[in-house]
C-alpha cells in the first residue's frame, strides 16, 4: 500500500465545489470528492505553513512540538515522532516534493530519501513543475511501496495564476469595477508588500487595467480562485500518473491544506491571520483503497494532527502514545460519524499571536497582546447563526466570553502539563512578530 500525501498551501475549504462554493473552480477535486471520503471540519491547529505542518508530521499539537512560528529559534525536539522516518524505517521509498527543508527548517528533511525543491530563489513555480518531479520520482519509485509529500504552493500570494486561467472568473477593467473595495486595503500595513510586487504587476499585466491602481476586491478574489482552479487541473494531472502506473487502486490519497486565506474579510487582506474559519477550516479529502467507493461525508472534528496517525495506522505501524491526533480510520473505512471530540484550540504567531476555542458552536479568538489589524482582542462568535463571524458577542454576552475565556486557559493548561511545560511556546521562545517592518 502506498501513501500520496497533496498539500495546497492556503486553501480554503469554502472555496472548493465539493465544500460547497459556487464558482466551478475545482471540477476534478469534486467528481473524486464524491468517491472518497470528505471531512466537513477539519481544522488547522497551528498556523501558519511551518508549524501547520509540523503538526502534521509529528501528530502533535504546538504544546508539545514547541513549533508556533516562522521566527524563532526553536527547533523540533530529535525524540519528537515524525512520519516519514516511521515509514522509511518500515521499508517505505520516501519523497518530498516541496520547499520546506530547504527555505524553512531542516527537520522537514527528516525520514525522506529525497527532497526534490522545485522552487528557486524569488520563483514561484506552478503546480505543474511540482508535477514534473513528483511524476519522475514514481516513475522510479512507483512498484515499490512508498510515501510522496506533493506541496504546492498555489493558491498562496502571489495570486499569479497562468495566463490561461486568468480571466476565467474575471472579465472587466479592475480598476474601475467596484471602486472603493479595496479602499481599507490601501490603508493597511501590509498594503507596500503586494502593491509593489505581484498587485502592481497584474495591473500592468490585465489588458483594460493599463498600470492604473487596482479598485476592485473582486478582482483580486477572482485570481485567487482562478489559481484554486489551476490546482485542480493539477491534481487532475497528478493522480492521473498513478493511473497510467496501474498503482492508483493501491494508493490512499489525502488532498488537503495547511491553511487557508482571508480574502477582506475581518479587515485582514490576501493573507492568513486571525483564526477565523477561513483561516483555519481546511478541506480534507481521503481516497483509501478498498474505501466507500460512493463516497460518504464526516461531520466529526479532524485536525492535521490526524493525519499521521492515520497512515500509521494504515500501513500497519504502531502509532506512538507521544501523539496527541487519532486515527481517522474508522470513518473512512465506513465507521459511524460519531459527535465526539468538538473541543478545538487553535493557535496562531504570524504578525500577531492568538489562541482560539470552539466548543459547543461557541468560539472565541483570545489575543495575547493588541491585535496588528485593531481587531478587539477578545471576540466571540456563535458560529451556528454567524458562520462567517461577523457579529462579535464579546461584549453583549460577558458571561459566555467568560466562559470560553475559562475552557481555553483549562485546556491550554492540560495540554502543556501533557507535554512537561509550564509555558505557551509563544511566550517561553520569545517569538518576534516582525512588526518592526511596518511600525
Amino acid at each position: 500500500m502506498n501513501f500520496l500525501m497533496i498539500a495546497v498551501d492556503s486553501l480554503r475549504a469554502d472555496r472548493l465545489g465539493c465544500y460547497g462554493y459556487d464558482r466551478p473552480t475545482t471540477p476534478y477535486i469534486d467528481a473524486f470528492a464524491d468517491r472518497s471520503t470528505v471531512f466537513e471540519n477539519c481544522y488547522a491547529p497551528s498556523i501558519p505553513t511551518q508549524p501547520s505542518f509540523t503538526c502534521m508530521f509529528t501528530g502533535q499539537w504546538s504544546t508539545t512540538h514547541g513549533i508556533v512560528a516562522h521566527r524563532g529559534r526553536s527547533c523540533l525536539g530529535k525524540g519528537a515522532p515524525f512520519l516519514p522516518e516511521f515509514l522509511q524505517r518500515a521499508g517505505y521509498a520516501t519523497a518530498a516534493v516541496d520547499n520546506l527543508a530547504e527555505h524553512h527548517k531542516p527537520w522537514f528533511s527528516r525520514g525522506f530519501d529525497v527532497c526534490l525543491n522545485p522552487r528557486e530563489a524569488g520563483s514561484y513555480p506552478e503546480c505543474f513543475r511540482f508535477n514534473e518531479l513528483a511524476v519522475e520520482w514514481l516513475n522510479a519509485h512507483g512498484g515499490e511501496p512508498f510515501f510522496l509529500f506533493v506541496h504546492y504552493w498555489d493558491p498562496h500570494t502571489p495570486y499569479m495564476p497562468p495566463v490561461a486561467y486568468r480571466d476565467l472568473f474575471y472579465a472587466s477593467d479592475p480598476t474601475v469595477e467596484n471602486r472603493g473595495s479595496l479602499d481599507d486595503f490601501y490603508r493597511r500595513p501590509l498594503r507596500s508588500w503586494w502593491t509593489s510586487g505581484w498587485l502592481g504587476r497584474m495591473a500592468l499585466e490585465w489588458p483594460d487595467a493599463a498600470g492604473a491602481q487596482i479598485t476592485d476586491i473582486e478582482f483580486v478574489r477572482s485570481q485567487y480562485d482562478a489559481e484554486v482552479r489551476c490546482v485542480d487541473d493539477g491534481i487532475r494531472e497528478l493522480l492521473g500518473a498513478l493511473e497510467n502506473l496501474g498503482i492508483a487502486e493501491e494508493t490512499a490519497v489525502f488532498i488537503f491544506s495547511d491553511h487557508g486565506e482571508e480574502l477582506g474579510e475581518h479587515g485582514i487582506y490576501f493573507d492568513h491571520h486571525g483564526l477565523y474559519e477561513s483561516d483555519i477550516r481546511v478541506p480534507l479529502i481521503v481516497r483509501w483503497p478498498g474505501g466507500n467507493v460512493n463516497g460518504s461525508r464526516i461531520r466529526s472534528l479532524a485536525q492535521h494532527t490526524d493525519l499521521a496517525p492515520t497512515v500509521l495506522e494504515g500501513a500497519g505501524l504502531p502509532v506512538p502514545r507521544m501523539m496527541d491526533g487519532r486515527s481517522l480510520l474508522p470513518f473512512i473505512r465506513g465507521g459511524s460519524d460519531r459527535e465526539d471530540g468538538t473541543l478545538l484550540l487553535s493557535q496562531e504567531c504570524t504578525w500577531m499571536a492568538k489562541w482560539a476555542v470552539c466548543e459547543g458552536g461557541w468560539k472565541l479568538i483570545a489575543a495575547l497582546e493588541p491585535d496588528f489589524y485593531g481587531n478587539p482582542t477578545r471576540e466571540l462568535y456563535d458560529l451556528n447563526n454567524d458562520p462567517s463571524e461577523q457579529r462579535n458577542l464579546a461584549r453583549e454576552l460577558p458571561g459566555k466570553t467568560r466562559e470560553m475565556g475559562e475552557i481555553l486557559a483549562s485546556e491550554l493548561s492540560r495540554r502543556l502539563a501533557r507535554a512537561g511545560r509550564t509555558l505557551d511556546p509563544v511566550e517561553a521562545h520569545g517569538i518576534t512578530l516582525g512588526r518592526e517592518m511596518f511600525a
